[in-house]
């Protein structure tokens, strides 16, 4: 698997020190090696860092995209599993030596103008530190990190400002019940405020429902998503109004709602057709940008007659941290392009693909109706302790309720009649018998003279009944509802179009992140979609961040350490055995292609070294993931990752399988080692078998909240520890159940490319602007230590401008002068 490691396993404690900085202790030192001996031995799994974007979605939440299966480049920040969060700042570097000048044609007119002098400076101003994120590559001058690019400016170097402030992300309380409450007043709502808590605070929430209206609340962030009518929401379908319009409407209400009090840019939607993106304007007008350009401080969704269908927003809270000179646009430029600042550059690359129209139609109910739904019912407590409430689809469940809890993942079936839009009156509630591939359905919607047809990957032919008005033909859905006994399909929620097939990922490139990369062939498995994305293979967006480096420069790119493995170019392989993982890689132009990776373990357990499988005899390796296989080939290298061309494989033991089991996961200890045990919902205890490689710092603090059920998949194992049977566990959701869903583990997960560092930028490239910038790395802002240097937000020049194959580039340097930094 195309890993991200920065250092080999076998790290020096004085290698380690210069990194970690001079107040590091051994037992400090200790844990980092451990850590990195870990993350480097272990590959990591697209799965987790599926989990792990959908939990940092909860606290920085990002758009729905209902995508038929999860694709993300988180894949690049799950490198090592101690990392924790990246930053975009970092320890004190030494300056480097001048590196020749990489390839730049200047033009006419793109002089600098004179510079004005700066005037009178505070001299007690907070020394700043210098910008730098985790990368080796990264240390690199502009021509050693692309050496392939050729820079043209094309635009005028502005003389101005010659002074900015900068900024401190002070830190947030946790999140209150007050705070919920003045929110939700600035929304108009007098509803009751439902608490949904975990052990994690950032993963807390809280809901507050007035009517059709609903506020979500999350973690100590404060983000929050507003929808006015949640059912409105999921059934409009009018052309969206032209952007101008969109604006006005969108301003309007937040003023009104008193949460614009800051000056502001206005952009149309990257992901969908019908919002509207705010950002912040600092200093000098200067914008605040993002690592995730789709996740702004507000994006405000309006409808085709103007009215207001969401608000999902973060405020942030700033602070003046003071006003400091800057260098010159000019010399700014003039030190990157001549390698006067190596390490001390940022860039982020952006492809983005055509904004979609969001097709969603749920089926609404008025007083009266008679109503069967199958789903999960959920109860939660009101924060002024009266009567919880139970709900399911936007419905408030009443009537002669079973005893629902609070972390109920049963699946029931409902019968019931409408006592208000919002209101069902239970007759009815009792465990679903209905196997779950009959209550959610993914294909090609087509209409015929039999009216609508569902055509799914599986071969079935499902006919809607009573379809709603509207629906597209020929283009991709995915539908809940049940087989009524005729065989048509009773939808409940339908989403369709391209949007479905769409993906956007936001991530940071780091050490030689695509070691090896390419090739593949054989299988095909996974994924699930069939033809249904088939004229949407080109809609997938993402935008990487990298640069910044806060490692000690000169370490040359091609000295980047590999694997140590017993094999040499051209060595036969002969039935070595190890686990095999496997995701899709999307292509630029939209294909896919599957990837293979088999893991290898010593005689301890512990991951001592993986391979990509090559060739053509891969056919069927898609449906034996997560198992032990003998593979038999010949060794060779491509770049740095070891690559098998494969001859033969067989699995190691023919029964294997992956299973799920459903319960609470705890911390064991037996004889001093610890291990994370899992007590079933039928009182059975197993031991997770890779958490007994943990180093014991990682049992610190709970890695899963142990009063939330959580589902285990993994293979159950002939070992014992401490009495209980191991389980080889291949992927863990903590707060939700897989029960009646598909194993996710052995799916082939879709993720985008990572390109070599050096190539991401290659080819000529325009600089066609030139400002001064913020650049704020959201991800992490609210996660991190008051006195963190990443909560400093400060002035950077932005070069930006295009690549040949239409892909936005831009280039930050630090603008504060360098008197100011250590």
């Amino acid at each position: 698997m195309n890993t991200p490691f920065g250092k080999s396993p076998n790290i020096l404690p004085d290698e380690l020190r210069n990194d970690l900085g001079a107040d590091a202790t051994e037992s400090d030192v200790k844990l980092v090696e451990e850590l990195m001996k870990l993350s480097n031995s272990n590959p990591p799994d697209p799965y987790f860092v599926n989990d792990l974007s959908k939990r940092l979605q909860k606290i920085h939440p990002g758009d729905n995209r209902r995508l038929v299966r999860h694709r993300s480049l988180w894949f690049a920040l799950a490198g090592s599993a101690a990392v924790i969060v990246l930053i975009l700042f970092g320890f004190p570097i030494f300056r480097p030596v001048i590196q020749p000048n990489p390839s730049v044609t200047p033009i006419d007119g793109a002089r600098s103008p004179d510079i004005a002098s700066p005037g009178p400076m505070p001299t007690s101003l907070p020394i700043l530190p210098l910008l730098g994120p985790s990368s080796v590559q990264a240390s690199a001058n502009l021509s050693e990190q692309f050496p392939n690019a050729r820079w043209t400016l094309q635009a005028s170097l502005p003389n101005q400002p010659i002074s900015a402030m900068v900024y401190k992300n002070t830190v947030k309380t946790d999140l209150d019940v007050d705070s919920v409450r003045k929110l939700a007043n600035q929304f108009g709502m007098a509803g009751h405020i439902y608490a949904r808590l975990s052990g994690q605070t950032d993963f807390s929430s809280f809901l507050v429902k007035d009517g059709k209206s609903e506020l979500s609340v999350y973690g100590s962030n404060r983000s929050f998503t507003y929808i006015p009518d949640v059912f409105m929401a999921a059934n409009e379908h009018r052309p969206p109004l032209p952007f101008e319009q969109m604006s006005e409407k969108a301003i309007a209400f937040l003023k009104e709602k008193k949460l614009l009090d800051f000056e502001y840019t206005v952009s149309p939607g990257i992901l969908k057709t019908d919002e509207v993106l705010i950002n912040r304007k600092l200093d000098q007008g200067a914008p605040l940008l993002s690592t995730d350009p789709t996740n702004p401080e507000f994006i405000v969704t309006v409808s085709g007659d103007g009215s207001i269908l969401s608000v999902r927003g973060e405020r942030m809270s700033l602070e003046p941290a003071g006003n400091y000179t800057l260098r010159t646009a000019s010399d700014a430029w003039q030190a990157l392009i001549n390698g006067k600042i190596g390490g001390r550059f940022g860039y982020q690359v952006s492809q983005l693909t055509p904004a979609t129209p969001d097709m969603v139609w749920s089926r609404q109910y008025k007083a009266g109706d008679s109503v069967e739904i199958y789903g999960i019912p959920q109860k939660t407590h009101p924060v002024d302790g009266s009567t919880a409430i139970v709900m399911l689809d936007n419905l408030v469940l009443e009537g002669n309720l079973p005893d629902i809890t609070e972390d109920n993942q049963q699946t029931m079936h409902i019968l019931g009649k409408m006592t208000t839009a919002s209101s069902l009156n239970v007759e009815v509630m009792e465990p679903a018998t209905v196997a779950p591939e009959n209550l959610g359905f993914i294909g090609l919607l087509s209409r015929t003279s039999a009216g609508y047809t569902l055509s799914t990957p599986d071969g079935r032919s499902l006919r809607l009944a009573e379809p709603p008005d509207g629906l597209p033909e020929n283009e991709p859905a995915s539908i809940s509802g049940f087989i009524l006994p005729d065989g048509r399909l009773q939808w409940n929620t339908i989403y369709a179009g391209p949007a479905l097939c769409s993906s956007f990922s936001s991530g940071f490139s780091y050490s030689d992140a695509s070691a090896g990369g390419g090739g593949g062939g054989g299988g095909g498995g996974g994924g699930g979609e069939g033809n249904m994305c088939q004229k949407y293979m080109n809609h997938h967006g993402n935008v990487t961040t990298g640069g910044f480096d806060n490692l000690q420069p000169g370490d040359p790119i091609a000295e980047a350490p590999g694997q140590v493995t017993p094999y040499k170019q051209g060595d036969k392989v002969e039935g070595v055995s190890g686990e095999l993982n496997g995701y899709k890689l999307i292509k630029p132009d939209g294909t896919s292609i599957p990837q293979f990776t088999l893991v290898m373990t010593d005689d301890k357990g512990d991951v001592s070294w993986s391979a990509d499988l090559r060739g053509d005899k891969l056919t069927g390796l898609e449906n034996n993931l997560r198992m032990i296989l003998k593979v038999w080939g010949t060794y060779q290298m491509e770049g740095k990752q070891p690559i098998i061309v494969v001859d033969r494989w067989e699995k190691v033991y023919p029964d294997e399988k992956v299973s799920v089991w459903i319960g609470k996961i705890t911390t064991d200890d037996f004889n001093g080692q610890k291990a994370l045990m899992l007590t079933t919902l039928d009182g059975h205890q197993y031991i997770l078998k890779n958490s007994l490689h943990y180093p014991p710092a990682a049992f610190d603090e709970p890695m899963y909240d142990p009063n939330e059920i959580s589902s285990v998949e993994g293979v159950l194992q002939k070992e014992t520890w401490n009495g209980k049977t191991l389980i080889r566990e291949t992927f863990i959701r903590n707060g939700q159940s897989s029960e009646g869903t598909d194993l996710e583990s052995t799916q082939m997960a879709e993720i985008m490319p990572s390109q070599e560092i050096s190539e991401m930028i290659s080819g000529q490239v325009k600089i066609t602007n030139v400002r001064l910038s913020y650049l704020s790395m959201q991800f992490a802002s609210n996660l991190l230590p008051e006195d963190h240097p990443a909560r400093i937000l400060q002035p950077l020049w932005e070069f930006s401008g295009s690549l040949e194959d239409g892909r936005k580039v831009s280039l930050f340097v630090q603008a504060v002068e360098d008197k100011y930094l250590k």
